[in-house]
C-alpha cells in the first residue's frame, strides 16, 4: 500500500479541510514530518490508519475522539485517502459517528459512522466496491490482508508501540507471518494428514467391530464353541482355531447323514419300480376294455363298407370312358375358339380398310405443300449468313456485363474490407481490456481454490456425521426392538428355570416315598442301613416323570440358547452404536476446530450453509475459470487480429487498384458494343433470340419433310396389311370346317363305348363318375377299415392270453408305503440341509475373517505411517512445532538474516537477533519468539531485556528485513510504505547515524518511508520535509524540499 493523497476534515487539530498530496514527493522515497509538540504530526498517521481501518494509529485514540475541537458545529469530521496497491488505484472515505447540530431548533443529532470504497479505473472513473462500514472493512481486509494491529506492527510503527512486533509471542507472530507469506497451503497439508489418519483409525475400528460381529455369528456345533461365543470378550485366536475342528466334525456328521440318505433313497427307488409295474398292468386292463368296445363298433360298420366297395367298382368302369369324353370336349372347345378368332379377324380387316382410305388422303395433301417447303429453305439460308455477326455481338455484350459485375464486386469487396478493418480494430481494444481483467481474476481464483478445498473437507465431514446420525437412528429402533425381545426371552427363561426347579424338587420328594414303599420289616434300609422303619415317607400323587423333567430341561436349554443369541446381537448393536458415536464425536471436534462454534444438532444447518457457500464459490470459480482459460486464447486471438489488420490493409490497397483497372476496361468495351448495334436488326440483337428464330425455322422444315415421309410410308404399309388379312381369313374358314368333321366322328365313338360298359344312358354314366381324389379316398377308407379290424382282433387276442389268471394290483397300499419313505427322506434331507448350511455359513465366516485380518494388517500399516506423519505435522514432536509453523520459522530465519545485516551496523556488531528454538513449557506454542545475542557477554537473552534505544534499533531492523523478504517471496501483502513515529530521540549520535544510513539504503527499493522526529540530524540528512504548523484556529501542513 502506498498513500497518494490524504484529506482530513475537522479531524484532530485540523479544523478545516486539510489535504496532503504525497505525489509531490516525486521520486523521493523518504520524508520527515516535523512540527511543534501537539501540532498534529501523529494525527497524519492517525488519518491514514483511520481511513483504512476506522481506527487511529495508537491504541489510546479512537475514531469518536478524533473530532477537531477547532471545527465548526456544521462541519462534519471525515477522512479520505487515495492510495495505490499492486499497480491499482483505490479511494476510501470514512466519517465517524458524531454529534451534528440540528438544522432547525436547538440541540444535536447523532450521525452514524459511514464508509465508502472505490476502485479507480484507467479512465479515472470511480467504481464502487463497498458502500457501508461493514462491507468496507471486509473489502479492506481482503485487499491489504492485514488487520489494524498487524498494520501498526509492520507498516506503521506508532509512538511507543514499535516494540510490539519485536516482543510479540509465537502465536501473534504466526498470525502475521501467515498473512504475509500465505502459508494456508501448509495448514491444509496438516489438516489433510490429520483427516486421513482419523479416517484410517475409524476404518480399523470398524473392521474390528465387523470381526467381532462375524465371530458372534458363527453357528456353534460343540458346547466348547457355544461357551466361547457366550463370553463378553470374544477370543478371536481360540475361536478361529476351534472353528477348523468344528468344520471337520460337521463334515463327518454330513457324511453319516449321506449314507443314511442313500439307503433310504434305494428303498424309495424300489417302491417306485413296484408302482411303475402296477401302473403298467392297470394300463393293460384298461386297454383290453377299450379294444373290445372298438371291435363292436367295427362290426356295426361292415354294411357301410360293402356299399362303398360297390361304388368303387362303378367308378372304375366310368373311368374308362373319361378320356374319350374329354377328347370330345376338347374338339368342341377348339371349334368355338376358331369361330371366335374368325369374327375378331373380320373386324380388324374392316378397320384396316378404313385407315387405308384416311392415310391415302393425308399423303395426297402433303404432296401439295412442296412450294411452302421451298420458301422456308430460302429464309433459313438468309439467317445462316447473318449468324457469325450476331454471335460476335452477343459475346461482346456478355463481356461488357461481366466487366460491370466485376467492377461492382471489386467495389463491394473494398467496402467490406473497410468494415472488416474497423471491426478488427474495435475487437482489438475489447480483447486488450479482457486480458487485463483475466490477470486480475487469476489472483482471486487461487484464493477461492484454497478456501474451496478447506470448505469441502468440512462439508465431507458434515456429510459423514449426517449419514452416521441417520444410521444411529435406525440402529436405535432395531436395538430397542431387540432389547424388548431379549427381556421377553429372559422372562421366559426365568419362568422355565423355576418350573424345572419345582419339578426337580417334586421328583426328589417323590423318590423318598417310592423307596419307603419297598422297605420290609427287619430288612436294612438301602440309604441309612436301619432295620426299623417307624416313620415311612408317604407316596405322593402326580409325581413328575423323567420325560417331564427332560422336556423341562430342554425348554430351559432352548430359552438359554435364545437368550445368548439375543445377548450377542445386543452386543453387536451396542458396538456399532458406540463406534458411530465415537466417529461422530471425532469428526465433530475436527469441524469445531475448523469452523468454530459447532454442535452436532446444527449439522443440517451447517451442511446447507456450506453447500450454499460451495455452490456460490463453484459458480464464481467456474465462471472465473472459464474466463481464465480464455487467456491464452485471447492472447493468441490478439496476435491473430493484428496479423489480420495488416492483411486487411494490404487487401484494401489491392481492391482500390483493381477498381481503377476494371473501370478503364469497361469504358473501352462499351464503345465497341455500341458500334455493332447499328449493323444488326433490333429484334435479333440477342444471340438467344436469333438462335430461337433460326432453330424454329430449321425444326419446321424438318417436321414438314418428316410428315411427308411418314404419310407415304403409312400408305404403303396399310396396302400390304389389307392383303395379308384377306389371306388369313380364307385359311381360317378351311380349318373350322375340318375341326367340325373330327368332332362328329369322336362323338359317335364315345356313345359306342358307353353301351359296351353297360351304362343305360349318359345320366347313369355321369352319376357313377368319381374324381381321382374321391376314388383314392374310398379305397383308403375301405383299406383302413380292414386293417383296423385285423389289428384290433390280433391285439385283443394277445391281451386276453396275457391277462388270463392275472389279478389287478393295489396302488393305494403302494402309495402309502411311498409316502412314509418320502417323509423319512425329507427328514434326513432337512438335517443334511441344515448342517450343509452351517458348514457353508461357517466357511464363509472363516473366509471373511481371513480377508478381514489381511485388510486390518494393511490398514494398521497405513495408519502407522500416516498417523506418524499427522502427529509430526500437527506438532506432536520433540520440538512441539507444526508443519506450518516450521515453514513460518524458516521464513522468520530469512527475515532475521536480512534484519541482522542492518542491526549489526546500527549496533556496531554488538547485537544479533536469534529465533528461540527451545521448546516452551507445557502446551504453550513456541518456535517464533525472538532472542538477542550480545557479543559483549557472549550469551543469549530475551529481546524484552533491551533498552529503549536498543529496542528501537532491533524493531527498525526487523521491520526493514520483513519488508525486504516479503517482497522477495512475492507475498500476498504489499509492503511499499513504512511510517515511524518518534523513536530516534532515544538514540545516541552514533546510533542515529547508523539508523539513518540503514534507512537511506532502502531508498533504492522504491519503498516510501515517513518519519516523525524532532531530531535535527535527521532533518538535515533528509531533503523532503512535511511541516505541520499549529495556529490558534487549527493546524495545516506544507511540503518543503531542500535539494
Amino acid at each position: 500500500m502506498r498513500p497518494l493523497n490524504l484529506m482530513m476534515q475537522a479531524f484532530g487539530p485540523y479544523a478545516e479541510k486539510e489535504e496532503i498530496d504525497f505525489r509531490k514527493l516525486g521520486n523521493r522515497t523518504m520524508f520527515v514530518i516535523s512540527g511543534k509538540t501537539g501540532s498534529g504530526k501523529t494525527t497524519i498517521f492517525d488519518g491514514i490508519s483511520y481511513a483504512i481501518y476506522g481506527k487511529a494509529s495508537g491504541e489510546d485514540r479512537n475514531g469518536n475522539e478524533l473530532r477537531s475541537q477547532f471545527a465548526k458545529d456544521n462541519l462534519l469530521t471525515e477522512v479520505s485517502l487515495l492510495f495505490s496497491l499492486r499497480n491499482k488505484l483505490y479511494y476510501i472515505w470514512r466519517s465517524p459517528q458524531q454529534e451534528k447540530k440540528k438544522e432547525r431548533g436547538d440541540g444535536y443529532t447523532t450521525v452514524n459512522a459511514k464508509a465508502e470504497l472505490y476502485a479507480i479505473n484507467h479512465e479515472g472513473k470511480k467504481e464502487i466496491l463497498a458502500g457501508n462500514v461493514r462491507e468496507v472493512d471486509e473489502k479492506i481486509r481482503e485487499l491489504i490482508q492485514l488487520d489494524a494491529n498487524q498494520f501498526r506492527q509492520i507498516l506503521m510503527i506508532p509512538q511507543g508501540e514499535f516494540r510490539k512486533l519485536l516482543i510479540s509471542d509465537s502465536k501473534e507472530k504466526e498470525v502475521i507471518l501467515q498473512r504475509l507469506f500465505s502459508t494456508q497451503f501448509y495448514k491444509m497439508i496438516e489438516e489433510r494428514l490429520k483427516a486421513e489418519a482419523t479416517e484410517l483409525k475409524n476404518q480399523v475400528h470398524h473392521l474390528l467391530n465387523e470381526r467381532n460381529r462375524l465371530l458372534g455369528s458363527i453357528q456353534p456345533y460343540s458346547q466348547t464353541m457355544q461357551n466361547l461365543l457366550k463370553e463378553n470378550t470374544l477370543n478371536e485366536i481360540e475361536i478361529t482355531q476351534l472353528l477348523d475342528n468344528e468344520l471337520l466334525q460337521m463334515k463327518n456328521k454330513q457324511s453319516i447323514l449321506m449314507d443314511e440318505y442313500e439307503k433310504s433313497q434305494k428303498a424309495h427307488d424300489e417302491i417306485i419300480e413296484q408302482q411303475t409295474q402296477a401302473k403298467v398292468l392297470l394300463d393293460q386292463f384298461t386297454h383290453q376294455m377299450r379294444l373290445q368296445n372298438e371291435k363292436i363298433k367295427l362290426d356295426e360298420d361292415r354294411e357301410k363298407i360293402h356299399q362303398l366297395e360297390q361304388d368303387l367298382l362303378l367308378a372304375n368302369r366310368s373311368g374308362k370312358l373319361a378320356q374319350q369324353e374329354e377328347y370330345c370336349r376338347k374338339l368342341s372347345n377348339e371349334k368355338k375358339e376358331l369361330t371366335s378368332r374368325q369374327q375378331k379377324l373380320q373386324e380388324q380387316f374392316q378397320n384396316i380398310q378404313q385407315k387405308l382410305e384416311q392415310v391415302k388422303q393425308q399423303y395426297e395433301e402433303e404432296q401439295g405443300r412442296e412450294g411452302e417447303r421451298n420458301e422456308l429453305a430460302k429464309e433459313i439460308n438468309q439467317l445462316e449468313s447473318m449468324k457469325p455477326l450476331v454471335y460476335s455481338f452477343s459475346n461482346e455484350k456478355k463481356e461488357l456485363a461481366l466487366l460491370q459485375t466485376k467492377a461492382q464486386e471489386v467495389h463491394r469487396n473494398k467496402q467490406q474490407t473497410q468494415i472488416q478493418l474497423e471491426k478488427i480494430e474495435k475487437e482489438l481494444e475489447q480483447i486488450d481490456r479482457k486480458v487485463n481483467q483475466v490477470n486480475e481474476l487469476k489472483v482471486q481464483f487461487l484464493k477461492d481454490q484454497m478456501q474451496q478445498e478447506k470448505t469441502k473437507q468440512v462439508w465431507m465431514k458434515l456429510n459423514k456425521i449426517a449419514n452416521w446420525q441417520l444410521e444411529l437412528q435406525k440402529l436405535h429402533v432395531v436395538e430397542t426392538k431387540e432389547l424388548e425381545e431379549f427381556q421377553h426371552i429372559e422372562r421366559s427363561f426365568e419362568d422355565a428355570k423355576a418350573t424345572l426347579q419345582h419339578l426337580e424338587e417334586n421328583w426328589r420328594d417323590g423318590q423318598a416315598g417310592l423307596l419307603a414303599e419297598q422297605l420290609l420289616d427287619n430288612a436294612p434300609c438301602p440309604v441309612c442301613g436301619s432295620t426299623h422303619h417307624p416313620n415311612k415317607a408317604m407316596v405322593q400323587e402326580n409325581l413328575p416323570s423323567e420325560e417331564d423333567l427332560k422336556a423341562a430341561k430342554e425348554t430351559v436349554l432352548q430359552y438359554e440358547n435364545e437368550k445368548h443369541k439375543k445377548e450377542r446381537k445386543l452386543f453387536e448393536y451396542q458396538s456399532k452404536r458406540e463406534t458411530l458415536e465415537y466417529n461422530i464425536q471425532e469428526e465433530s471436534d475436527a469441524i469445531t476446530k475448523s469452523v468454530g462454534n459447532y454442535s452436532v444438532e446444527q449439522t443440517a444447518y451447517f451442511q446447507d450453509h456450506l453447500q450454499q457457500e460451495m455452490d456460490l464459490m463453484n459458480t464464481r470459480m467456474s465462471s472465473n475459470a472459464d474466463i481464465i482459460h480464455q487467456h491464452p486464447i485471447l492472447v493468441e486471438k490478439m496476435e491473430s487480429l493484428k496479423n489480420m489488420q495488416v492483411q486487411e490493409k494490404e487487401q484494401l490497397a489491392t481492391y482500390e487498384r483493381k477498381e481503377n483497372e476494371v473501370k478503364e476496361q469497361y469504358i473501352a468495351k462499351r464503345t465497341q458494343v455500341e458500334k455493332m448495334t447499328e449493323s444488326i436488326p433490333e429484334t435479333l440483337h440477342q444471340k438467344e433470340v436469333f438462335d430461337k428464330e433460326l432453330n424454329g425455322m430449321v425444326l419446321k422444315q424438318k417436321k414438314m419433310k418428316q410428315r411427308l415421309e411418314e404419310t407415304e410410308k403409312q400408305y404403303y404399309d396399310f396396302q400390304i396389311q389389307t392383303k395379308g388379312f384377306q389371306s388369313r381369313l380364307d385359311e381360317m374358314q378351311t380349318t373350322i370346317e375340318e375341326k367340325n368333321q373330327s368332332l362328329e366322328t369322336e362323338k359317335s365313338l364315345f356313345l359306342s363305348m358307353m353301351k359296351d360298359e353297360q351304362f343305360v344312358d349318359y345320366k347313369h354314366y355321369e352319376q357313377s363318375k368319381r374324381s381321382e381324389d374321391q376314388i383314392n379316398k374310398i379305397q383308403q377308407q375301405i383299406r383302413h377299415y380292414h386293417e383296423t379290424y385285423r389289428s384290433i382282433t390280433d391285439r385283443l387276442q394277445e391281451l386276453n392270453q396275457n391277462l388270463q389268471n392275472v389279478k389287478k394290483p393295489d396302488l393305494i397300499a403302494l402309495d402309502e408305503k411311498f409316502k412314509k419313505i418320502n417323509e423319512q427322506l425329507d427328514k434326513i434331507n432337512q438335517e443334511m440341509s441344515n448342517i450343509q448350511h452351517n458348514i457353508r455359513f461357517n466357511e464363509r465366516i472363516q473366509h471373511e475373517l481371513q480377508s478381514l485380518n489381511v485388510q486390518l494388517k494393511e490398514l494398521e500399516e497405513q495408519y502407522k505411517m500416516i498417523g506418524d506423519l499427522s502427529d509430526i505435522a500437527c506438532g506432536q514432536n520433540v520440538h512441539r512445532l507444526t508443519f506450518e509453523r516450521f515453514v513460518l520459522a524458516a521464513f522468520l530465519d530469512d527475515i532475521l538474516h536480512v534484519a541482522n545485516q542492518r542491526l549489526t551496523k546500527m549496533t556496531s556488531g554488538r547485537y544479533q537477533l536469534l529465533r528461540k528454538t527451545e521448546r516452551a513449557k507445557g502446551n504453550t506454542q513456541s518456535g517464533l519468539e525472538l532472542l538477542v545475542f550480545d557479543q559483549y557477554t557472549g550469551q543469549e537473552r530475551h529481546v524484552k531485556t533491551l533498552s529503549g534505544g536498543e529496542s528501537f534499533k532491533a524493531a527498525l531492523s526487523l521491520a526493514l528485513g520483513l519488508a525486504e523478504v516479503v517482497q522477495q517471496y512475492s507475498g500476498g501483502v504489499s509492503l511499499e510504505t513504512m511510517f515511524i513515529d518518534e523513536g530516534f530521540g532515544t538514540l545516541d549520535p552514533e546510533s542515529l547515524d547508523q539508523a539513518i544510513e540503514s534507512l537511506m539504503e532502502i531508498q533504492n527499493s522504491g519503498r516510501l518511508v515517513g518519519i516523525i522526529s524532532h531530531v535535527p540530524e535527521l532533518k538535515e540528512r533528509i531533503d523532503a520535509r512535511l511541516e505541520v504548523v499549529a495556529t490558534q484556529k487549527g493546524s495545516y501542513t506544507q511540503f518543503h524540499f531542500f535539494h
